[in-house]
């Protein structure tokens, strides 16, 4: 006979009102009951607390000033009950059978921590938001069973593991990627982070171009801050990316600056417009796996439409790993400056 293993479901929310009702719609209608719901409010100034109380949570927290995601987690982790962690976003819609799904994989005793990933998103979408959507996805399908990564929109760890592992790391500077840290913290443990390829929740935030670039910016300097703690990430880099983040893409967002660095110089200088061709032809070709993804799932217009945002993207994602090396560099001789000579 199955024990019930109770869930506490960790919900941070930042002036969510767009999205809140429909993620807790969702949790309201999941086939397992067996769960406490704590939602943590980061002091937003528009009805999200308002709509959080409409649902009756276990638990409601509300920061006395804006700390961030990370710190919310952790806030909500520290007073949870359950036995599993089961964390989540506000622009997430979970299926009725997610937390059983979620429950069902923690009776193995051998299972210490589940992700899953984001189901396909709708064709209506715009393209922005479909790209985006669309690339977890398809990097995520394209891994391993076991990853080193954990994933806060659909993610469980056994609750006497969060209590031995460290927290998602809260950094003074906003950047993003705190469950990829806190996910290879516990692969760096030894603990096994199983990739549930059918575990899938539906993302419903939807994507402006402004809105993408300044997201993929601040993943790209906090992926940037974090790789940099270890220089066991450095060596994986070239054979396994980092997380998510294949050898694709890490070529692609060079290739892209190549590239650009390239059509700007030849405006200097005509020489230069030689090696354009090259990049972009080398540039496609690494990627077609991913259009040749939209092509078979959408349209063969979307995939054509994805190439030049998938430039842009990368190149600011670039923009962005540049960004948090000068950040380090800078932090690091401010560092030294400080110091008193012997």
């Amino acid at each position: 006979m199955d024990k019930t293993i109770k869930i506490s479901i960790i919900l941070p929310v930042y002036n969510s009102k767009q999205y809140l009702e429909q993620a807790l719609n969702s949790i309201k209608k999941s086939s397992f009951k067996d769960y406490e719901l704590i939602i943590v409010d980061d002091a937003s100034i528009d009805s999200t607390v308002d709509i959080a109380k409409k649902y009756n949570p276990d638990v409601l927290l509300i920061n006395k000033r804006t700390r961030g995601p990370a710190y919310s987690r952790n806030k909500a982790a520290q007073i949870a009950k359950g036995d599993i962690l089961y964390f989540t976003d506000h622009d997430v819609i979970i299926q009725k059978n997610t937390l059983q799904k979620v429950h069902d994989h923690f009776q193995d005793k051998n299972t210490n921590c589940v992700i899953g990933l984001y189901s396909l998103p709708s064709k209506n979408w715009n393209i922005c938001t479909v790209y985006k959507t669309a690339w977890i996805r398809f990097s995520y399908f394209n891994s391993p069973k076991n990853v080193n990564w954990f994933f806060t929109a659909v993610g469980a760890v056994r609750k006497n593991i969060w209590q031995k592992s460290p927290d998602f790391e809260y950094h003074p500077i906003k950047i993003d990627g705190s469950d990829i840290s806190y996910g290879y913290d516990l692969y760096l443990d030894g603990i096994n982070i199983l990739l549930d390829k059918t575990l899938e929740v539906k993302h419903i935030k939807k994507y402006s171009l402004k809105f993408l670039l300044k997201n993929d910016f601040n993943r790209a300097f906090g992926y940037t801050c974090i790789s940099q703690k270890s220089f066991r990430i450095f060596g994986n880099l070239p054979q396994k990316g980092f997380a998510n983040v294949s050898p694709g893409f890490i070529s692609g967002t060079i290739l892209s600056a190549l590239s650009f660095l390239a059509l700007t110089s030849s405006l200097i200088s005509p020489r230069f417009s030689l090696s354009i061709p090259f990049f972009f032809i080398l540039y496609f070709i690494l990627n077609i796996k991913f259009y040749l993804y939209l092509t078979k799932y959408f349209s063969f217009k979307t995939a054509f439409s994805s190439i030049g945002i998938m430039f842009i993207d990368h190149l600011t994602c670039f923009i962005g790993v540049i960004s948090a090396v000068a950040y380090s560099l800078f932090s690091l001789f401010s560092l030294l400056k400080k110091k008193k000579p012997i």
